[in-house]
């Protein structure tokens, strides 16, 4: 049926083909029915035989079918069907059958037979590892499908191959391959140990300081085991410790080392740290790091002792006995420290500068004395406060200081010599003096503290004449008449002083001095003194210095006479008329003065006092003239004389009055008769006879007095009333008349006042004295108050004539009794105390009457006068309150200008009108405001106002006092009304103003402003305070008057929409109101608001209400700004701040406002690290990007951020970012660094000029500088070591401005030592230090012995870049500092450079000691089996092979071996030669001091050889019994030379010495024997038995000078 063409109806379709391939298709209408073959032949049998049904739409449903059977061909290839999906197989296994790696192996064909499947692998090279075997127990009956089993031929390995792909074959007998892609996995076993990833091998930091460091070692195998960590030697990894934190690191902490004590070989702590896997720990790998421990300056200089004390001489010099040591354990610089001395805090003195430590630095530890270098600082008398002081030594590294206090104690010595105060002495004795008479007092200072000093005379004879005071110096004599001026004139003492401060030395101070004596002549003739023959007289009242005689003279024969004449007033004496008179009246009237001649003195006598002679008082006096001689020293010594003076009368006095006549009292009546006689006047004159007639004369001293009213006698002095006029007492009142008398004696007149007293009688009526005050005002309420006093007078001179008395005349108003009253002796008149004088209610005026009368109440008659009277008259007093009345306020406007009246306001006084009582004046006390407190304003003021000027009431206008703009409400203004009487009474009232505000200005609206969009979160709660889209209150709508809340404010919000969807919540209280809404909003749709503000003004000019319009928008913010660019380049200079621009962030909610709201934040989200950066947002137009904290290119030269933009306060999470990468410019902000600060290098003999000696290394972060550095070398710093170096010094390197040290000498054997100097390396900004730096270069000239040849097996760059690396590992392991001086590749011996093997020629440098090292001392340290080791180790780390040292040899080397060898040879010769004569020269030497050791010893005679006939004595051959042959006991023999005793010839024996024991001492004498009798004696038997007689002088043995031989 196949191919076969059925007639195809339409609408005819095939319904079933059983699943079988087969396709049914129409072609030109007739249906072909196919089979399509597939790639593989399906296992159900149903398809072998095809029944295929049809249906023929349209007739009855007519059902066809049509068989096919499928004969079966060997056509199909095998199928390989994987079981498992996945197959791995553990590695390392080979024993295990099944690794369920199985395959299905089927055959669709009939004839196909799975047993006879041939299987191949591609790649074939697999087939050495796998193969594949059916497995037959699986095989079915139809042979048609088995299982094959994967087999492995050899163990796997994961690490080699993880996975192995490969291609399965499998062949049937039909020749048909099957093919199926294997893949076999490795399983991975625990099979490896951990795998060190990430690790160091050295590691430098400072010591003290806690490190922590990070390892990673991960599972060898894939198996990702757990790896712990630890250290295997903990014993040296001192204080560290490693865990695994959670990425599976190792974390090695290091904490407190202290390099300084811990015991680390080259400060290198070694760890070895161990990687295990947790799970099995037999696991492991180790590697060795080391931690290089770097010194710090951690450690102060400690000084040894820490405390001293010690006592010193104030006198020493020298050094401290002490030895200091100081000990800086640490390393370097930090080891290095200065030293000084100091005094203590607060010490009153620098006693410390007195020594000094010498030296004054170190390095680590050093020994250090005190030396004395200002003793004179230590002076204990002139520095107390350093006689017991602390100094300090302290030690300073620059960072640790360390002190010490050395105490000293300074002892005071006897170092200071008395001296003489005022030496040399003088004294001036007189020639008369006594016994114990002092002389001279000397004086001596020690200036040693606690010292004391005694005197004494330095010759014994003095003693006998004087005394000294061994304490005081007091020097005095020992009898009379000790000196004697004719025979000595001059005496010559030599004074001695010595101190006794015992300071232990014994050493004293002795000064000596001289006194010299001058002897004086002494004055012994009394002075005779005489008078002048005439007699004296002198007139009376002469003046001063008036003479009255220079004829007195006084005779002395003295030579050294000195005469002085005075008056003795004690036994001076005057007279008036034969009676002495007082010694006051004449003493000290003369003076008397001398002149001094040769051996007499003149004297003069002259008035002393002015007009002081007197006549009168004394008529002669008799003066005790004395004279003296001031030089007399034995004898009398003055004179005294009397000497008489007259003194001559002149009229000089004036009459005197009597006493009776001056105070007798005079009296006469008034109107007395004429002669009548009142009194008589006497006088006298105290002049002689000569001078004393008297004559009286009158003179009226009144000038009303009439002349003649009283005469007196001329020569009587009798006074009588004359006439014609009488005397009268009363007009005008005299009570006297007063007169002058005149006394006269011709020359000299005398005057006296005296008065004639008038007796008064009673003939005048009384009258007022003065005029009474007619009018009298007084206050009403008076009382008790004086009114005025009546004064009323009687003529009549005398009382009671005048005596006047006083009355009330109350005749007519007895009412003047209740009123006032009057004292009748002094006519005071007063207001009764009971008075009640009231003006206003009662008289304002009352006449009072007064009667005068004189003797009232007396003898006699008396006289009245009634004719008298005042008027007194009531004033007002201020008695009465005004009082305030009400007023009429009207109400006032804010607006009222200034001065506007406000109201009158009007007080009563009843007081009397127009006068100050009733003038009141109105005043404001104060104002309270609306609040109820005082106002500080003065806004209102009231003026005081008189009616007219005929009414003088006084009312106040109340007005304002400035405009009341400012001021409005209820007012109260306290008034007072103060009245101008005296007390000033008031009163006071409160009146009410009120003040209406005015309305000024125009009310605004302060929130929201007019034209604002309202932007809302559109998620909003109802009736509750709206949210803005930034989460935050909206706020308060608020209003302001703008006139400080004068006015309340009222809100009004207008929809026009009509929307309903908006309310107000008012507060009117703080002129605000709140938006809310009441339903839900439509979001993003805008709402149009108005709201109006207003308050309620009364009056003003300016609006009362504002109108806004705004509009209300509810929304999100879930959509972000968006940045217009998405990248941006800039590029910024380091250690420079500024700003530059960025693309801004646009907001698009805002596309549909016109005024955005939405503020913009910008954020740097990532790459600012460091914080470098900042984003500034200057407008919304205009965004920066700043540079806060300067960059630095060197750290990091691009920095790439992304800032984000958001409407929010914090960074956004969504949000995408603006990339920017900043690009850092260089600045020459860093200077050149050398790569060391000290560089070695060498020359040798052999290197010519122009040697690269020294390649310097040096780096300068800026890329600007690069290429562009300089060196030079500071020829001012260079400096030798030998002198040998110093001609070339200056010449002997540059470096052409590389980084290159060129020699420019050729080294010659003759120099040695080393050059140093320092380089410089400068940038691009020449001559500037801060771009510059120094290192210091030491040039050593040394041998080809100091070089050594190292080599490595790595090629020359690998060695070069490791240079640095090698001369730290050369130097910290052998202990030198290792320079390289060449770095090459090692030569073939056909010159051709060797491309792997490296020659490093250097040298090393002891430098403590400041030399280089010899190549044999270097290749002793490193041929060292251990030390070898360690370097091969520690340059392995860096990959880095060390070989060996190569052998360098020269043949010159070879011959100079040569030539050791064939030295050595011959010394060998020669010293076995030597060894032989030695050997023979021994045997001779042995024998001979044998044969003399037996000489010594003697023979045994007698007895047999024992000890029992030996007495205890160590003499040789001392036997007792044998006294004939026994010197020691043998007497006779003693005298005999004592040969035994003498050692011959034994210069180099080793019995020398044993003479001194004193067993070998014969008789204690000890000689060596004379050369020239040594033969005689050898030729003698030394035994003396052999020899009894000898002809030897013991004598003849002298001490031999050159002889070694010496005598037991």
């Amino acid at each position: 049926m196949i191919g076969s063409v059925l007639k195809h109806y339409r609408n005819t379709r095939v319904i079933s083909v059983l699943n079988c391939i087969l396709t049914y298709t129409v072609n030109n209408g007739s249906g072909i029915i196919a089979y399509s073959t597939p790639k593989y032949r399906s296992a159900k049998r149903s398809c072998w035989t095809i029944r295929i049904f049809y249906i023929f739409v349209g007739a009855d449903d007519v059902r066809a079918s049509v068989d096919l059977r499928i004969n079966d061909i060997d056509d199909n290839p095998p199928v390989i069907t994987v079981i498992q999906r996945e197959c791995s197989i553990p590695e390392n296994t080979l024993d295990k059958e099944d690794f369920n790696c199985d395959y299905l192996i089927k055959d669709a064909d009939q004839k196909g037979d799975v047993r006879l499947v041939q299987f191949s692998i591609t790649p074939p090279e697999y087939e050495d590892i796998f193969e594949f075997i059916i497995d037959r127990t699986d095989i079915t009956n139809t042979n048609r499908e088995a299982t094959a089993k994967l087999k492995l031929r050899k163990m796997l390995n994961f690490e080699s191959v993880s996975v192995y792909s490969f291609t399965l074959h499998a062949k049937d007998n039909g020749d048909n391959t099957g093919n199926a892609s294997v893949i076999i996995k490795v399983e991975d076993m625990n099979d490896l140990p951990p795998v060190w990833n990430q690790y160091f091998t050295t590691k430098s930091f400072d010591e003290k300081s806690e490190q922590s460091f990070a390892v990673y070692a991960e599972d060898g195998d894939t198996l990702k085991a757990e790896i712990g960590y630890e250290i295997a030697n903990k014993d040296k990894c001192i204080n560290t410790n490693i865990a695994a934190n959670a990425s599976g690191y190792g974390i090695i902490n290091v904490g407190y080392i202290d390099r300084d004590t811990a015991n680390l070989e080259n400060d290198i702590m070694t760890c070895v740290l161990v990687a295990y896997e947790n799970n099995s720990e037999r696991f492991k790998t180790s590697i060795t790091v080391s931690f290089v421990i770097l010194d710090i300056n951690d450690q102060e200089p400690v000084i040894e002792p820490k405390t001293y004390h010690t006592e010193i001489k104030e006198t020493d010099t020298g050094y401290l006995d002490q030895i200091f040591t100081i000990n800086d354990i640490d390393l370097g610089p930090n080891a290095q420290y200065n030293v000084k001395l100091l005094s203590p805090k607060g010490a009153n003195a620098n006693c410390h500068e007195a020594f000094q430590i010498i030296p004054t630095s170190g390095y680590q530890e050093w020994d250090f004395k005190v030396s004395i270098i200002k003793p004179e600082v230590l002076d204990y008398e002139n520095s107390p406060d350093c006689n017991n002081f602390n100094f300090i030594i302290q030690s300073d590294d620059s960072k640790n200081i360390n002190e010490n206090v050395v105490s000293i104690k300074v002892k005071n010595m006897n170092n200071k010599t008395p001296k003489f105060v005022g030496a040399p002495y003088v004294a001036n004795i007189n020639e008369t003096i006594g016994a114990n008479a002092d002389i001279i007092t000397v004086k001596a200072e020690d200036e040693d503290y606690g010292d004391s000093v005694t005197y004494s005379f330095s010759i014994d004879s003095v003693k006998e004449l004087y005394t000294i005071d061994e304490k005081l110096g007091t020097i005095k004599t020992i009898q009379d008449n000790t000196f004697d001026y004719e025979k000595q004139t001059v005496v010559a003492i030599q004074i001695e002083v010595r101190d006794h401060f015992d300071d232990g030395t014994g050493n004293f101070h002795t000064v000596t001095t001289q006194l010299t004596i001058n002897v004086l002549d002494v004055n012994d003739e009394t002075p005779k003194i005489t008078l002048p023959i005439a007699t004296l007289e002198i007139e009376e009242n002469k003046p001063k210095d008036s003479l009255v005689t220079n004829d007195i003279i006084a005779r002395d024969p003295d030579g050294t006479a000195d005469l002085k004449f005075s008056i003795d007033w004690n036994k001076t004496w005057a007279s008036k008329q034969g009676r002495k008179v007082d010694q006051d009246l004449f003493e000290n009237v003369f003076g008397i003065t001398s002149v001094m001649g040769i051996g007499s003195a003149k004297a003069s006598l002259t008035v002393l006092e002015d007009k002081k002679l007197d006549y009168e008082k004394f008529e002669v006096i008799y003066l005790s003239v004395k004279v003296e001689d001031k030089n007399q020293v034995v004898n009398a010594k003055s004179d005294t004389v009397t000497l008489t003076v007259s003194i001559i009368d002149l009229n000089d006095n004036s009459p005197i009055f009597t006493e009776d006549s001056i105070n007798s009292v005079k009296r006469v009546n008034e109107m007395g008769e004429k002669d009548t006689l009142i009194a008589t006047i006497l006088a006298e004159d105290s002049d002689g006879p000569k001078y004393n007639n008297i004559q009286y004369s009158l003179k009226p001293l009144d000038p009303d007095v009439p002349e003649n009213l009283v005469t007196i006698d001329a020569k009587k002095g009798e006074l009588r009333i004359g006439g014609p006029e009488k005397i009268d007492a009363d007009t005008p009142k005299r009570h006297q008349l007063n007169y002058e008398v005149t006394a006269s004696d011709t020359e000299n007149t005398k005057s006296i006042k005296i008065a004639i007293h008038i007796t008064d009688i009673n003939n005048k009526i009384p009258k007022l004295k003065t005029p009474l005050t007619t009018n009298i005002e007084i206050p009403e309420e008076t009382k008790a108050k004086h009114l005025q006093t009546i004064y009323g007078i009687d003529d009549d001179r005398d009382s009671p004539n005048n005596n006047v008395t006083y009355y009330l005349n109350i005749v007519g108003n007895p009412k003047l009794r209740d009123l006032f009253y009057i004292d009748k002796n002094t006519g005071d008149v007063w207001v009764s105390e009971n008075a009640n004088l009231d003006r206003d209610d009662g008289d304002s005026k009352h006449e009072i009457f007064i009667i005068l009368e004189d003797n009232n109440g007396r003898q006699g008659e008396s006289n009245k006068n009634d004719d008298v009277s005042f008027i007194v008259i009531v004033t007002d007093i201020n008695n009465k309150d005004p009082i305030l009345q009400e007023a009429n306020i009207p109400g006032l406007s804010e607006n009222d200008p200034k001065n506007k009246i406000i109201s009158e306001i009007h007080a009563l006084d009843r007081d009397e009108p127009c006068n100050v009582n009733t003038e009141i004046d109105y005043t404001i006390k104060n104002i309270t405001g609306p609040d109820g407190n005082l106002i500080t304003d003065s806004i209102f003021t009231i003026e005081t106002k008189t009616k007219n000027d005929k009414d003088c009431t006084h009312y106040g206008v109340l007005q304002t006092a400035e405009p009341l703009k400012g001021f409005y409400g209820e007012f109260t203004v306290a008034i007072r009304a103060t009245d101008g009487g005296k007390g000033s009474r008031y009163n006071e009232k409160f009146y009410v103003i009120q003040i209406e505000p005015y309305n000024y200005k125009n009310p605004s609206i302060v929130e929201p402003k007019d034209g604002d969009t309202l932007i809302l979160d559109k998620v909003q709660e109802l009736n509750q305070p709206l949210m803005t889209i930034m989460s935050r209150p909206l706020p308060d709508f608020e209003a302001d008057d703008n006139q400080d809340g004068k006015f309340k404010m009222l809100f009004l919000l207008t929809d026009p929409t009509d929307s309903k969807v908006f309310k107000l919540e008012h507060f009117p209280d703080i002129n605000k109101a709140q938006l809310q809404i009441t339903q839900d909003p439509v979001p993003n749709q805008p709402y149009f608001l108005n709201l109006k503000a207003y308050h309620n003004a009364k009056d003003g000019t300016a609006a009362k209400e504002v109108q806004i319009d705004f509009k209300v928008l509810f929304t999100s913010l879930d959509e972000l700004p968006v940045f217009e660019e998405d990248e941006k380049e800039l590029s910024f200079y380091e250690n420079a701040e500024e700003c530059k621009s960025i693309p801004v962030a646009k907001d698009h909610k805002c596309d549909t406002i016109s005024v955005c709201q939405f503020k913009i934040y910008y954020y740097i989200t990532r790459g600012n690290v460091e914080d470098n950066f900042g984003v500034n947002a200057v407008n919304e137009d205009n965004v920066e990007l700043c540079v806060i904290k300067a960059l630095d290119r060197e750290n990091v030269d691009i920095h790439n951020l992304e800032i984000t933009a958001s409407n929010y306060a914090t960074p956004p999470a969504n949000a995408i970012p603006l990339k920017v990468t900043v690009k850092v410019e260089d600045v020459n902000d860093n200077p050149p660094v050398f790569g060391n600060e000290f560089y070695s290098g060498s020359l040798t003999a052999t290197d010519k000029p122009g040697r690269v000696v020294i390649t310097l290394d040096a780096t300068d972060l800026d890329s600007l500088d690069e290429g562009k550095l300089t060196f030079k070398i500071l020829e001012e710093t260079m400096d030798v070591s030998d002198p040998s170096l110093e001609n070339i010094k200056n010449s002997a390197f540059e470096t052409k401005g590389t980084n290159n040290i060129y020699s420019k000498f050729q080294p010659v054997s003759e120099m040695k030592g080393y050059f140093t100097f320092d380089v410089l390396v400068e940038d691009s900004k020449p001559n500037d230090p801060e771009h510059q730096d120094i290192a210091q270069v030491k040039i050593f000239i040394i041998s080809d012995d100091n070089r050594i040849v190292f080599e490595f097996m790595n090629n020359k760059q690998i060695v070069q870049d490791e240079k640095q690396y090698i001369e730290e590992v050369f130097t910290s392991q052998l202990k030198y500092q290792c320079t390289i001086d060449e770095i090459d590749n090692k030569i073939e011996s056909s010159g051709q450079p060797i491309a792997n093997e490296t020659d490093v020629k250097a040298h090393f440098i002891d430098v403590e000691h400041s030399e280089a090292v010899e190549k044999s001392v270097i290749t002793t340290k490193v041929t060292n089996i251990d030390t070898a080791q360690i370097l091969r180790n520690r340059f392995r780390d860096r990959g880095l092979n060390f070989s060996d040292i190569p052998d360098t040899s020269s043949d010159q080397s070879k011959d100079m071996e040569y030539l050791l060898q064939t030295l050595l040879i011959v010394v060998s010769v020669v010293l076995g030669t030597l060894c032989i004569i030695l050997f023979v020269a021994f045997i001779i030497r042995t024998r001979s001091l044998k044969n003399r050791l037996e000489a010594m010893t003697t023979n045994v005679f007698g007895s047999t050889k024992s000890d029992l006939n030996r007495i205890g004595s160590n003499a040789p051959g001392t036997n007792k019994h044998a006294i004939e042959a026994n010197p020691v006991w043998n007497e006779d023999l003693k005298t005999v030379g004592q040969y035994d005793t003498v050692s011959q010839g034994s210069g180099g024996s080793d019995l020398i010495g044993i003479e001194d024991k004193p067993d070998f001492e014969y008789d204690n004498r000890r000689a060596s024997i004379n050369p020239v009798i040594q033969e005689e004696i050898r030729r003698k038997s030394i035994n003396p038995l052999a020899s009894a007689q000898t002809d030897i002088d013991p004598n003849d043995f002298k001490p031999s000078v050159n002889g070694n031989s010496k005598i037991f």
